[in-house]
């Protein structure tokens, strides 16, 4: 039920369905959302709201828009690029799975076999690509951030932090999407904002991502300098490989037609992502944020796709970690691999790397 309405919803914020009565209804619900938003950052800026301070650095990575922005994506890229020098614990809350509901704790090194239900996709993506990562699921990061340095933890990585205000953080790093920079221009449910646009004049480094070019990025600067002074750095997501579960590597050269599905927040990102592999897509399917197919879903729609010509079925990362175990699909199915890199303005990116390790006394950047 709250999926389906996550989904109607979803349709009027992109122009799918343009009942005006239904707009309405959405705009003065987003009005009372906006104002809760406004007067819960004015309690903690004016410190009615205290905020916690943990033992050690907090980079918070953050976006002012509901999914789909690549956040996973730049704390999989930061503790991978400060992992080798530090030990980087990451704090998730672990959306709609069970440790969020439990009152959370340390994800163990070895339960990359763990269900996503039990702490959510993009714990479980993060803890199959850097199993070196110490990982904290759970609403009580505040808690979680204490517990961190028990665990011989240099420096933390706050996901999902910026509207978690209730931990201090030393660094708030803010993820743009290059192609819906402010939410539609709405606050939810009429929009995608969640939180107020000017909240970007406290970021300390902002991120765009899907930057194409860097005369794509210039356009950009020109839009969101208008609301900061934030160094700007441009980040895209680039292909790294197709790959099914035989540890098959598809060659798209040899041409690949494929049926593609994902659950993210933004999924015509994802799309383009895998053309840009060389994936030629002759059926897309894309599933609200966080959710993934069912077994019987699986089978039909890789019947569907078969029967138009299909290949090879294609997901993202954080889907192939949530893909029910079936060994009679008329298709094979691979994981798109891809990771961020950072396309323009590589200088300050290199700058917040030494800030980070700066605080955690490596002066060694």
């Amino acid at each position: 039920m709250i999926l389906a309405l996550e989904a109607y919803i979803s349709d009027y914020i992109e122009g799918r369905r343009t009942s005006p009565f239904v707009r309405g209804i959405l705009y003065l619900i987003s009005k009372g959302f906006a104002c809760g938003v406004h007067m819960r950052n004015w309690m903690f800026d004016h410190g009615c709201i205290k905020q916690i301070k943990a033992p050690l650095p907090v980079v918070s990575v953050g976006n002012i828009i509901a999914g789909g922005t690549g956040k996973t994506a730049l704390v999989q890229k930061m503790g991978r690029d400060l992992g080798h020098r530090k030990k980087v614990c990451v704090l998730l809350r672990g959306y709609r799975s069970a440790m969020e509901k439990e009152g959370g704790g340390l994800l163990s090194p070895d339960s990359s076999s763990i269900a996503v239900s039990m702490c959510g996709d993009e714990a479980r993506f993060l803890r199959e690509q850097l199993p070196e990562l110490i990982l904290f699921v759970g609403k009580n990061r505040c808690l979680h951030a204490q517990r961190a340095a028990e665990y011989a933890a240099d420096l933390i990585v706050l996901d999902d932090g910026m509207q978690y205000r209730r931990l201090y953080r030393d660094f708030e790093l803010v993820m743009l999407h290059a192609e819906d920079l402010y939410g539609k221009g709405h606050f939810l449910p009429r929009g995608t904002l969640r939180d107020a646009p000017k909240r970007l004049a406290r970021a300390d480094y902002i991120f765009i991502n899907h930057v194409k070019d860097h005369a794509h990025f210039d356009w950009l600067r020109k839009k969101v300098k208008q609301q900061i002074q934030a160094p700007l750095i441009g980040v895209r997501m680039v292909p790294k490989g197709i790959r099914d579960r035989e540890g098959n590597i598809w060659d798209p050269s040899l041409g690949v037609q494929a049926g593609v599905f994902c659950g993210l927040g933004k999924p015509q990102s994802f799309f383009k992502t895998v053309q840009e592999a060389g994936i030629e897509v002759i059926e897309q399917l894309a599933l609200p944020d966080h959710t993934t197919l069912g077994e019987s879903q699986l089978m039909r729609w890789a019947c569907a796709a078969r029967d138009k010509g299909c290949q090879l079925l294609v997901c993202s990362e954080k889907d192939w970690v949530k893909l029910p175990l079936l060994d009679s699909l008329p298709l094979p199915i691979a994981r798109l691999q891809a990771m961020m890199e950072v396309v323009c303005n590589g200088v300050a990116y290199q700058e917040l790397l030494s800030k980070v390790l700066h605080l955690t006394n490596g002066c060694d950047a």
